[in-house]
């Protein structure tokens, strides 16, 4: 089965001309910052971020088609977003993915969760693998 080597929300994500990645400001919470009044529960701030992921192939699964699915979850366990990316495994032994996404979920204190799997023709292909971001209010002075 597919190892993953790397997980991880990250404000931005550079690739270099032969593919390698540089990951910006890996970050586990976000203060939200309001200057008035209580922040709605469904509240979104639109600052730009991304997920990374990286897979080392086994030599049979290259070639291979797989969903990776990103599931992003409110504190309340309620869904935010959902993003499934289509891949094949190439033949190279490392395969790295990027969802870039505009909107981080603000509304509700506590502990966002991203969830990642991979599908194979529609069913689950090994492990969820979860990572917590813990958001917090503070008033604006």
């Amino acid at each position: 089965m597919a190892k993953l080597l790397v997980f991880v929300p990250c404000e931005k994500i550079i690739l270099d001309d032969q593919g390698n990645a540089s990951l910006i400001v890996l970050f586990h919470s976000l203060d939200a910052r309001g200057t008035t009044g209580d922040i709605p529960k469904n509240a979104v701030t639109p600052k730009e971020w991304a997920i990374f992921t990286m897979w080392q192939w086994l030599p049979e699964e290259r070639g291979k088609e797989f969903s990776q699915i990103i599931q992003i979850l409110w504190p309340d366990g309620t869904e935010f977003k959902r993003f499934p990316l289509e891949f094949k495994a190439g033949e190279r032994k490392y395969h790295q993915n990027r969802v870039n996404i505009v909107g981080f979920p603000i509304g509700q204190i506590g502990e966002i969760t991203v969830n990642m799997w991979l599908e194979e023709n529609s069913r689950r292909f090994g492990d969820t693998y979860s990572y917590s971001l813990a958001v917090s209010h503070a008033r604006a002075s």
